[in-house]
């Protein structure tokens, strides 16, 4: 990727879309999540999130016809799906572009920079999912 990479504007754009909105999104199908092959790791995959359906969708529609359009919820994405791709090993693309280019990050720095931009109402909700239920004695 050349240094007109427009993987860093895109990547800040994920983030501050997606704290606004609440959701990402990615590609699937049946036979699983869309993934493209990373160009930094030899046998490493990069699992790609956008920050709004249209984005996903012109992706979708050149690159990936079998797959559809998915919405995961913010805190799905920070609490299971960031956590889960950084045990498997797999990178994230974020707002990757028509042509496979963008960023590729590591799961934990999406995720310290989501974690970084959250409003107080979504800290709160968040803290507030993530505490064990408490039931009445």
């Amino acid at each position: 990727m050349s240094d007109s990479n427009p993987g860093p504007e895109n990547s800040r754009r994920f983030v501050e879309q997606t704290i606004v909105s609440g959701q990402a999104w990615l590609l699937s199908s049946p036979a699983g999540t869309a993934v493209c092959e990373s160009e930094q790791f030899e046998d490493t995959d990069v699992i790609l999130f956008f920050s709004t359906l249209t984005d996903a969708r012109q992706v979708q529609a050149k690159l990936f016809p079998d797959h559809k359009p998915e919405k995961i919820a913010l805190f799905d994405l920070l609490f299971r799906w960031l956590p889960g791709m950084a045990k498997d090993g797999v990178l994230v693309g974020p707002n990757w572009t028509v042509d496979l280019i963008g960023q590729e990050m590591e799961p934990a720095d999406l995720s310290e920079e989501l974690a970084d931009k959250l409003t107080p109402k979504q800290e709160a909700d968040f803290t507030a999912r993530l505490q064990p239920n408490k039931r009445p004695r």
